[in-house]
């Protein structure tokens, strides 16, 4: 049993951690989820009373005012109503009968607080970090300074047409924003464009009515107020307006119990399997994506599903031809949510795509061993780099061409002068910006975290 629970409470604080970085791994439901499997059983493990930390190394710590905690979650109309019967009873202690709920869309961003001098991350809750200087970058403070809690977040329209090809989830671009000295090409551009923003809650559109409204209408509620906020969500929190009520209700250390996040499960769509194609992973793992007819969901256009891992591919039968319900939860990228007709097509590779050595299973996945397949050290250097977070400039496709051109490995790209740069085709700017790059990760401190 406590092994168990160890497992459980790893997996949660890995996948916050991921999330902090803004690279989530799972999605919100599953988490939460896991969060419940946890308080199922041991219902006062620390975990579950304090808020997920976060941490920015290097930044001055910063006290809140008053706790920024996190949302306790409802993602059923059932859980809404035993929030509500909760606000009922705490009324009845103020004789109060005029309760008022409010509605607010739930931004997918950075939590901060401005107090019109410093910008305050949530940090655990009661300490946060300064990040001010974001600010200085360009993020644009909506309605002005000193407007209290809010999101740092990217336009979604913005994100949709400018980064979703080269950025897995809006959060990844507004962490990189706010945690480094260096800015990537994409980041100065949507900062010169002026699409990164602090949006304090006080100025994002608002739903506020009577609790039987709400119950009848969530729905509705949560779709206008989407239609009105052009922000990555993650669903809408409701709250209790009245003063009096708030105080008797109060709040947990991980939470106020006088409002809820009110959850969505995502927005689901039916396509067809065209074709599997498989990916190589640093770790040498072969992954599986479905390149599928294109389909709106969530105002994009889906062409690719990643199916997470051949022994799924072989289980469920997916090749061309299975129908296919997807899920895009947060607005982020889509994923499968079930098999709906299996396939009778069903192609497991029995060699590396890349370098054609035999796999291998493990568990559920098929493994290249060839540590010197290309496109694991394409990978592995991308992920140095992506964890690095001081050097830009090293996308996928450079490294393939460094790669190609024989630079394989850490210690013969980081020995490139900008003259090999340019001998090997890149043009004089990208060589001088690669080469500055590398001499900026050689001497630039990196974060503990990292």
């Amino acid at each position: 049993m406590t092994d168990r629970i160890d497992k459980i409470v790893q997996a949660l604080k890995d996948y916050n951690e991921a999330y902090r970085k803004g690279s989530p791994i799972v999605s919100d439901a599953a988490y939460d989820q896991l969060v419940e499997a946890l308080r199922n059983r041991d219902p006062d493990h620390p975990f579950l009373n304090a808020v997920e930390p976060e941490a920015f190394s290097g930044k001055k710590e910063i006290r809140h005012p008053m706790p920024m905690l996190s949302t306790d979650k409802a993602y059923t109309k059932k859980a809404l109503e035993r929030f509500v019967t909760r606000v009922s009873k705490a009324a009845k202690a103020t004789l109060i009968e005029d309760i008022v709920y409010r509605v607010t869309p739930k931004l997918d961003g950075l939590a901060g607080r401005d107090d019109g001098r410093i910008l305050a991350s949530r940090g655990n809750g009661e300490v946060g970090y300064d990040i001010s200087n974001a600010f200085l970058k360009g993020v644009v403070p909506v309605g002005g300074r000193g407007l209290g809690v809010g999101e740092v977040v990217i336009k979604k329209s913005y994100f949709n047409e400018h980064l979703s090809a080269a950025f897995e989830h809006p959060r990844n671009m507004v962490v990189g924003i706010v945690s480094s000295d260096t800015l990537n090409e994409f980041a100065q551009k949507a900062l010169e464009d002026q699409a990164v923003h602090f949006v304090p809650y006080s100025r994002l559109a608002f739903w506020e009515g009577d609790a039987d409204t709400l119950l009848r209408d969530m729905d509705a509620i949560l779709t206008d107020l989407a239609g009105q906020t052009d922000y990555p969500m993650d669903g809408a929190v409701a709250e209790v307006t009245n003063p009096e009520i708030r105080d008797i209700m109060g709040a947990t250390a991980h939470h106020y119990r006088w409002q809820i996040a009110i959850k969505t499960k995502g927005d689901t769509a039916v396509t067809e399997v065209d074709a599997v194609t498989w990916q190589v992973g640093r770790t040498g793992n072969v992954t599986p994506v479905m390149e599928v007819k294109p389909i709106s969901l969530s105002g994009a256009t889906i062409r690719r599903v990643t199916a997470h891992h051949a022994g799924r591919v072989r289980k469920e039968k997916i090749g061309p031809g299975s129908k296919i319900e997807i899920i895009r939860s947060g607005e982020v990228i889509p994923k499968l949510e079930k098999v709906l007709n299996p396939s009778q097509d069903v192609v497991l590779p029995s060699v590396c795509p890349v370098c054609q050595t035999p796999l291998v299973w493990r568990n559920d996945f098929l493994k290249c061993d060839n540590r010197l397949c290309r496109a694991q050290m394409e990978q592995g250097i991308s992920h140095w780099f992506k964890t690095l977070g001081n050097a830009d400039w090293f996308g996928i496709k450079t490294i393939r061409k460094l790669v190609e051109n024989g630079y394989d490995c850490l210690e013969k790209i980081y020995a490139l002068t900008e003259a090999e740069f340019i001998n090997m085709g890149f043009g004089p700017v990208q060589s001088k910006n690669l080469a500055e790059a590398l001499d900026i990760s050689r001497n630039k401190p990196v974060e503990d975290w990292r």
